[in-house]
């Protein structure tokens, strides 16, 4: 019996975010850690727009947004 279509499609990450305060510009950065769970490879981003990029990186298959926002609205309204 083979895996439901979400379950082969699923990749999974452990997603680490803190801040970082600059004394000098009176601010915080967002930074964080994304470590992909199959394989244990680590990559680093700076600033939260950098995440799906930095996901990508990780994941080069992964279909365009639309068509995850698309797969997630028909996931949605068949529950």
């Amino acid at each position: 019996m083979s895996a439901p279509h979400f379950e082969r499609r699923t990749v999974s990450f452990i997603v680490r975010l803190w801040t970082e305060s600059s004394e000098i510009q009176k601010t915080s950065d967002w930074r964080g850690q994304i470590e992909h769970v199959g394989s244990g490879e680590l990559a680093y981003f700076q600033g939260a727009d950098r995440l799906v990029e930095t996901v990508i990186q990780l994941v080069p298959e992964l279909a365009p947004l639309e068509d995850l926002t698309l797969n997630r609205r028909e996931s949605c309204t068949k529950s």
